[in-house]
């Protein structure tokens, strides 16, 4: 018998799959409790008291996400704990039925996810219980904010849950991966931006782009003599890419010293850019460091030099043909400065990592040949 919470006259459900639906409504999206046309995807109403009270949840989620971020197994469990705690005793009253019914929903998500994180007796264990977690709190966030004016951030690495990728959210205007810890502590994005309720005053902590870049359609007007004549540069350069994606440090000498060649007996066009022979001089003055490279990290710091060139020959001539190239950036590359490089595959193949990190970083931008 049922002898409060609904009037007569109200549809309820009787039957379904209530997980599928729970995290359909905490995603604010249509589902078994909402008729049709009354789904949305916007901010909740709320109260700055509810804001206020939030505070103690994203503590203890962000210290559950250093914790992690640290390799500190102990502390991250006893944060996730403290999450759901937190969440259950909020006790403080929403402004409308559908703002508190989403509010228990996602209490209960973070009561059921974080059930058995006292029992994690390593750290794989503790993560995998997090993935769900920071879903959760993400949408928190999303649905209804946060107080005062500090900044949260989302993130996303593409190798966390097991390759199929995870978001979280953070305090750090750079990423701090928590899936990896200190193994690969900056691999991944920051995605974006919430403001506190208050409004945030902090710089931006996106990921910087290339202040260079240009869309294909402001490259420069070239002649087809000088485009084809770039063709054996850049088929020696993504040579030297698909070599030390692969860990061939032999392959990947033998590609320098192709390019070296390869720059070095460049014609002369009749109109040439003013910009290219500075690049020409670099291509070939570091390529012909490729016999002394004695190792991959030596063979990968010569490759993020010619990288920069390259990328910009593609953003400033674009490239013969009809093959599609495109412009991967890993975060953690150069001393955790970041890399950026050209390639032919339309997913991540990683030259500064190998097979260790092979999918480690993002596609930024895809060009079509002058022959498309």
């Amino acid at each position: 018998l049922i002898y409060d919470g609904v009037t007569e006259g109200e549809v309820i459900v009787t039957n379904g799959n209530f997980k599928i639906d729970s995290a359909l409504q905490i995603m604010a999206k249509p589902n078994m409790m909402t008729m049709p046309g009354e789904g949305d995807t916007g901010m909740l109403e709320t109260t700055p008291e509810f804001l206020n009270a939030l505070d103690a949840v994203y503590k203890a989620y962000f210290q559950g996400h250093v914790a992690l971020s640290k390799d500190d197994l102990e502390s991250a469990k006893s944060a996730l704990t403290l999450v759901a705690q937190e969440a259950d005793s909020l006790g403080v009253t929403l402004p409308n039925a559908k703002s508190d019914s989403k509010w228990r929903l996602l209490v209960a998500e973070l009561k059921r996810d974080t059930e058995h994180v006292k029992h994690a007796g390593k750290i794989a264990s503790a993560r995998g219980i997090f993935v769900k977690v920071a879903q959760t709190i993400l949408n928190v966030e999303r649905l209804f904010g946060h107080s005062g004016k500090v900044v949260h951030r989302e993130a996303f690495c593409p190798m966390a849950n097991q390759g199929k990728g995870a978001s979280w959210l953070q305090l750090a205007m750079k990423v701090e991966n928590p899936f990896y810890g200190s193994a690969m502590f900056t691999c991944g994005e920051i995605r974006e931006e919430f403001a506190g309720a208050d409004g945030g005053n902090e710089t931006g902590g996106m990921k910087p782009k290339n202040s260079e870049s240009k869309p294909d359609s402001q490259r420069l007007t070239v002649g087809a003599d000088f485009l084809n004549a770039l063709g054996p540069i850049y088929t020696a350069y993504l040579k030297l890419h698909t070599a030390l994606a692969a860990d061939d440090l032999g392959a990947a000498k033998k590609a320098l010293e192709t390019l070296n060649t390869a720059s070095k007996s460049f014609p002369t066009p009749t109109k040439a850019p003013d910009t290219w022979p500075v690049m020409l001089a670099v291509l070939t003055e570091k390529s012909s460091h490729g016999p002394h490279a004695g190792d991959l990290a030596a063979a990968r710091v010569l490759f993020n030099e010619l990288a920069v060139q390259i990328v910009k020959m593609e953003q400033s001539f674009g490239h013969p043909g009809t093959a599609t190239y495109h412009t991967a950036f890993c975060p953690m590359a150069n001393d955790g400065k970041g890399g950026t490089w050209l390639q032919l595959a339309d997913k991540v193949e990683n030259p500064f990592y190998g097979e260790s990190m092979f999918r480690c970083g993002e596609i930024q931008a895809t060009h079509k040949g002058a022959g498309k």
